[in-house]
């Protein structure tokens, strides 16, 4: 089976647009484009279909909790990796008890694993920024 990427647009295109725009993007250098790091990791696992994979792969069990605990311990995740896990950092900006925050921590360790690599902080990262988009 050949790996053949079919595309479909929900209007119509011209192909000088779309020819222009590749052209533009493969052929002008990235540094010319400011473009953060960030937003074209980001840009890179979207373009190639691996996000959704990504995503379960780094906050799976999360993902599939009800409404309400999945953005209680998303939001708790973000801050703790805002504030580099500080607990008391991370309970000001949520506006809860440090006791709180101890309890949803031993929660995401239960669901994710280990939190304490920097690779793992890092892809935990990525995935809430795909999350906002």
């Amino acid at each position: 089976m050949l790996q053949f990427p079919l595309l479909v647009f929900r209007t119509e295109v011209r192909f000088t647009d779309l020819t222009r725009a590749a052209h533009e993007r493969i052929l002008r250098p990235a540094v010319d484009r400011e473009e953060p790091l960030l937003d074209s990791l980001l840009e890179a696992l979207i373009e190639t279909g691996r996000d959704r994979s990504f995503l379960q792969r780094q906050l799976g069990a999360i993902l599939n909790l009800p409404s309400r605990p999945r953005s209680t311990l998303l939001a708790t995740l973000e801050a703790l990796l805002a504030s580099q896990f500080n607990i008391a950092e991370t309970a000001r900006r949520l506006g809860v008890r440090r006791q709180s925050i101890y309890y949803r921590l031993e929660q995401l360790r239960g669901m994710l694993g280990d939190l304490e690599s920097p690779e793992r902080r890092l892809g935990l990262w990525v995935a809430l920024e795909l999350l906002k988009r």
